[in-house]
């Protein structure tokens, strides 16, 4: 008996100690599973429209397109989704017009209607050319009644500072390798020399190409209306609707919001992104997926103060170490910046694909010069055909005072153990620092000429034909070789699973570090904020202009 009843007591005991191992076990999981719901979101009814807008504040517009891309790329996977609405209220570059143009495209293909509403296009309007070759490929494109058409054609301004900065007593020291290296131009003269004259017709000429083209292959005008219409069109929204450049008239935005949103499940791309990212799918790519492809986008000029070099480094190196990644793209958008900085990017680069993993260059808008020395690390370079690349050349200077300080009697001493500082700001060159800046600028052009020769497998003569500093689109920048193909980040990875088959059905992780905030960083962007403000009123003050005076 006293042997039953001690077995009944280890058993309750047993069984008690388990039970609150599984309450605890039980509470245990039940937080962790509220945290991640929290962090990640509850499933949720899918949205059936995409609503694509941004706020007309300046300071909050910065990346807007790179939110519109991203919803829009997750959209070709949505199956629930019936309509994309897109509000043009401000010009972009070609290359991202080709972007977002070629998304919608693909997204009509899979029957989804889009809208695209813009108030004015041209002169006088919130979007120019390239808004317009955006929204003409729209199933409706709606047009402010009040609004018009204004076009032009396309222009490149720029000012020059040689002579003003001369009348201030500041001298611009500067040297450079490639005869339509341009960037120092702004500095040392007065107009725009032939060589850029050359260069940006060259360029515009191929926009307009690439653009007359596809809105012929919109079937909206035909191709001598067109030519003749993006160079001198001018109308009003009820014309433009008659000539067939436009669908419809709308009072405002608002209109055409409602219209087709009334009665839908909406969510503007923010929303869109988030809910896309519930704990369901977050649960499925990591069950089913161990492995996944990663994604770091560079952007900004390469070695300025808002530019962390050394953190995206140090993000491609531990890309390189992490054996669940499989392939790796990188998005370049980018005019290039200090060598230093390129290189260390390069070599980043150049560890993941040691590594053993896919890496593929996506060049966005611009991967100019600095840009361009980071994609020759990739195995396959990818660009829009409006993508501005090349620009393979070195410059380098300072700006002198000693005229200056001379002119208004300030004096200047110093203390030297050598020939004295050539990086001083008070004294300009001699022939000999002259000199020695020339030797420095012709290694680093020595070194560019050598890792693009060796990265597209070209000869160095060849190189060096196209490494006179000048920049080429991307469609004239595969015809030279130096890119491999035509497309987006969206064309590129199709591409990439078909060539590796294994990369079939992988989550995208975006790696790129946020911003590290500092005082530094602060008076970057402070700058950044204000030379933006004052290409506003400069550049656009003809618009504030009007609109104050019809206001």
């Amino acid at each position: 008996m006293k042997i039953i009843a001690a077995t009944k007591k280890i058993q309750r005991k047993f069984f008690s100690g388990l039970n609150r191992l599984f309450i605890s076990v039980g509470y245990s999981a039940t937080f962790i599973l509220l945290v991640f719901f929290l962090r990640r979101g509850l499933p949720s009814v899918p949205a059936r429209v995409l609503l694509l807008e941004h706020h007309s504040v300046p300071w909050e517009r910065e990346g807007f397109l790179k939110s519109w891309k991203l919803a829009l790329e997750h959209a070709l996977s949505d199956f629930n989704l019936r309509c994309v609405v897109l509000h043009l209220d401000s010009d972009m570059s070609i290359a991202d017009a080709q972007t977002i143009r070629g998304l919608l495209k693909q997204l009509k293909a899979q029957g989804k209607e889009v809208i695209c509403y813009a108030q004015s296009i041209g002169t006088l309007g919130e979007i120019g050319i390239s808004g317009y070759y955006l929204g003409s490929c729209a199933n409706r494109f709606y047009l402010g009644r009040s609004g018009h058409m204004m076009l032009e054609g396309m222009n490149v301004e720029r000012l020059y500072f040689g002579k003003f900065l001369s009348s201030l007593g500041i001298q611009s020291d500067f040297v450079a390798q490639g005869q339509y290296k341009s960037g120092p131009d702004g500095f040392t003269r007065s107009d725009m020399s032939p060589q850029e004259n050359q260069m940006m017709t060259r360029i515009l000429a191929c926009w307009s190409k690439q653009i007359l083209q596809d809105l012929k292959n919109d079937c909206r005008l035909n191709f001598s209306d067109l030519e003749k219409g993006l160079t001198q069109l001018t109308c009003s929204a009820e014309e433009a609707k008659k000539l067939g450049w436009i669908d419809e008239v709308a009072s405002c935005w608002s209109q055409v919001k409602l219209k087709y949103t009334k009665d839908e499940i909406t969510l503007g791309a923010e929303a869109y992104l988030k809910k896309s990212k519930n704990f369901w799918t977050w649960m499925k790519s990591k069950f089913k997926h161990r492995h996944h492809i990663a994604v770091l986008r560079i952007e900004g000029e390469l070695g300025s103060a808002a530019f962390d070099t050394q953190r995206l480094c140090d993000q491609l190196i531990n890309i390189s170490q992490n054996p669940e990644i499989s392939a790796v793209f990188v998005l370049l958008n980018t005019p290039g910046g200090t060598s230093s900085s390129a290189e260390a990017l390069r070599y980043g680069v150049l560890c993941c694909r040691q590594a053993g993993k896919m890496v593929t260059i996506v060049m966005e808008s611009v991967a100019a010069s600095g840009g361009y020395w980071i994609a020759c690390a990739g195995k396959s370079i990818w660009a829009q055909p409006g993508t501005l690349t090349g620009s393979i050349g070195v410059y380098a200077g300072k700006f002198a005072f000693e005229k200056g300080l001379k002119t208004w009697e300030i004096g200047f001493g110093s203390v030297n153990s050598g020939a004295g500082s050539s990086e001083s700001m008070y004294t300009s060159w001699s022939d000999d620092q002259q000199k020695r800046w020339e030797k420095i600028i012709n290694f680093g052009y020595e070194q560019f000429i050598c890792l693009v020769s060796q990265a597209r497998g070209m000869s160095k003569k060849k190189v060096h034909e196209l490494s006179q500093g000048q920049v080429w689109t991307g469609k004239e920048a595969l015809e030279l070789g130096l890119v491999d193909k035509l497309g987006d980040f969206s064309q590129a990875l199709c591409w990439a699973r078909k060539e590796k088959g294994e990369l079939s059905d992988l989550e995208i992780v975006d790696y790129t570090p946020g911003f590290r905030y500092s005082f530094q960083w602060i008076l970057s962007m402070l700058k950044e904020k204000v030379m933006n403000c004052f290409e506003t009123l400069f550049v656009k003050g003809r618009k504030v202009y009007m609109l104050l005076k019809f206001a």
